[in-house]
């Protein structure tokens, strides 16, 4: 069974790599491996406490301003922040490494690449970078709860070079909304990219069930997110019932009915497996035969 190469970004830093099977359903926990990977990445343990830091990151995403010009595209523009958090440290040249020794290993892969927050705008630029720059098919990117990054000239690029996007947004949830959208100079401004998918709950008292609706091609419809204000910061630390970031130190987000499934190999890599040592001592035989 071929599976899938899974990049997590959170908050700004890459957190760990493995390989899926056909799928995992954040909702019901369901999930199917095949045999993961043990990738010798360094990881960057460097998240702080991202919940006290949040008032003072949404008050500078208000007065970000599209300031660079995206290599490539003529008149697609971006903020260089969130373009030099991923092109200009070493987070690109450790996903692009990965890649490469996960094809190495296992052949054409599937790979998703999912993000949170800051981590969302990062993953989004590493899609497209996989899919532009090193000639890598079937991408998915899948975020959460992530920031506008670029011009609708970007969005129209985008758009058609990685069009298996979905952005997850969830009621309130204030960083989807910046920096600002204005509908009125939508050329001039941020725009998102599509296709959003927005989490919003209905119903009153005991009876409130989330729901998930599926918004237009646009990237900014305005019957999903647009449609409320977004005024929250806790709506905007938790996802699907899961909370998006750690206490004090960095770890990765995980569903808790999933933790049946996880262990760490001996680089600090997350391993998703029915038989996580079992996978470990394989992918590390296959690594030694191939070197």
């Amino acid at each position: 069974m071929q599976g899938n190469l899974h990049m997590w970004f959170w908050s700004g830093t890459p957190l760990h790599w493995v390989q899926k099977g056909q799928g995992l359903n954040p909702r019901e926990g369901e999930l199917e491996v095949s045999e993961p990977m043990n990738f010798q990445f360094p990881q960057r343990r460097m998240v702080h406490q991202f919940s006290k830091h949040i008032p003072n990151w949404i008050e500078d995403l208000h007065w970000k301003q599209l300031d660079l010009n995206y290599p490539g595209m003529p008149d697609a523009m971006v903020h260089h922040g969130f373009y030099f958090a991923y092109h200009n440290t070493t987070v690109r040249p450790g996903v692009v490494n990965a890649v490469k020794r996960a094809k190495e290993l296992y052949g054409n892969l599937d790979i998703m690449v999912t993000g949170h927050s800051m981590g969302g705008a990062m993953a989004a630029f590493c899609g497209l970078d996989l899919t532009v720059n090193h000639e890598t098919g079937n991408v998915q990117v899948v975020t959460f709860g992530q920031p506008r990054i670029g011009n609708a000239a970007f969005v129209s690029y985008y758009g058609e070079l990685v069009p298996n996007t979905i952005r997850v947004t969830n009621g309130h949830d204030i960083v989807p909304h910046l920096p600002p959208y204005y509908p009125h100079f939508a050329q001039k401004t941020y725009h998102h990219f599509p296709r959003e998918v927005w989490l919003y709950n209905i119903g009153f008292g005991s009876l409130v069930y989330t729901v998930e609706k599926v918004c237009d091609d646009s990237g900014e419809d305005p019957t999903c997110s647009r449609s409320v204000s977004g005024n929250s910061i806790s709506e905007h630390l938790a996802y699907y019932g899961v909370k998006m970031g750690g206490e004090s130190t960095c770890k990765v987000i995980m569903d808790p009915r999933l933790a049946v499934y996880s262990t760490e190999d001996f680089e600090g890599n997350v391993i998703l497996s029915r038989d996580p040592f079992a996978s470990i001592v394989k992918n590390d035989d296959r690594t030694e035969r191939s070197k």
